[in-house]
């Protein structure tokens, strides 16, 4: 477990050296989004707590809050849908919760719905296409998969994608980009594969690459879809694609981590990481 830090980039390819760090602490993947104009992050702390906190310029975080009594072992997941500001995230009596607030400072319990339904020991991971909010998750065998829903509450059955993604290793990525939806996952080999679909529910496998084994993380940037994950000695690699199934490797980093995230915020993408 480490510091919580960040970098940014212009262009994707040159990033803000050295990376700030920030005065607090996570063993797994922390989560970003755009909302109302300000970049939030949630992450799960070294305590189990899942905190929140925002910024306006992507480098200095303030109003950090503690999602009391909400304890995980796993990263959460945000999204933006419906003018809301969502929350998904694994318990640690496995269950899956999705939470929203409408202003992204205001978390009421009493809106947090559990859905006992489906159980993971992993995170999970949102994402907004075709006018519905997605979630991703690794089932309790291992099994990617998918299910949506409409306003948030009512949710339609999973769909299993039949790929093998041990929930023991890394939560899958999700974003939506070129009017397809894509699912980055690592796979048992351990390799790093790219789920796409037009629709949300047909979807076709692309392998990227052989022994990488960390946390993968997606996000839209100027045009192109941007892709972190780690290889085998967890250098951090960012790679781009035009879409989505040619990757372009940009940057690799020596830093020994946690989990990450991106997101586009204003000229820039983010990422953070939870350092080791």
């Amino acid at each position: 477990m480490g510091s919580l830090a960040v970098m940014q980039s212009i262009d994707g390819k040159a990033w803000s050296s050295p990376p700030q760090q920030l005065p607090n602490q996570s063993s797994v993947n922390p989560t970003m989004a755009v909302f109302n104009g300000t970049l939030y992050m949630a992450f799960t702390g070294t305590d189990s707590q899942l905190y929140i906190w925002s910024s306006t310029d992507g480098i200095n975080w303030g109003n950090k809050q503690v999602l009391s009594p909400n304890i995980s072992n796993a990263g959460p997941s945000l999204a933006v849908f419906n003018g809301q500001l969502y929350m998904a995230f694994t318990g640690t009596n496995n269950h899956l919760n999705i939470w929203p607030s409408a202003d992204g400072i205001t978390w009421e319990n009493e809106n947090k719905l559990v859905l006992p339904q489906n159980s993971s020991n992993a995170g999970p991971s949102l994402a907004v296409f075709n006018g519905q909010l997605c979630m991703a998750f690794t089932g309790m065998d291992s099994q990617l998969n998918i299910w949506s829903s409409t306003d948030g509450i009512n949710w339609g059955d999973k769909k299993s994608l039949g790929y093998y993604c041990p929930a023991n290793n890394f939560p899958p990525a999700l974003a939506a980009f070129n009017s397809m939806l894509f699912m980055a996952y690592i796979d048992h080999q351990p390799s790093l594969n790219i789920l796409m679909s037009q629709d949300g529910l047909n979807w076709e496998n692309t392998h990227i690459s052989a022994g990488d084994t960390g946390w993968p993380a997606l996000a839209v940037f100027k045009n192109m879809l941007y892709l972190a994950t780690a290889n085998g000695n967890f250098f951090i690699t960012i790679m781009s694609s035009p879409d989505g199934q040619q990757f372009e490797t940009l940057e690799s980093f020596p830093f020994n981590y946690d989990g990450e995230a991106l997101a586009a915020y204003g000229p820039a993408l983010v990422w953070a990481y939870a350092g080791r």
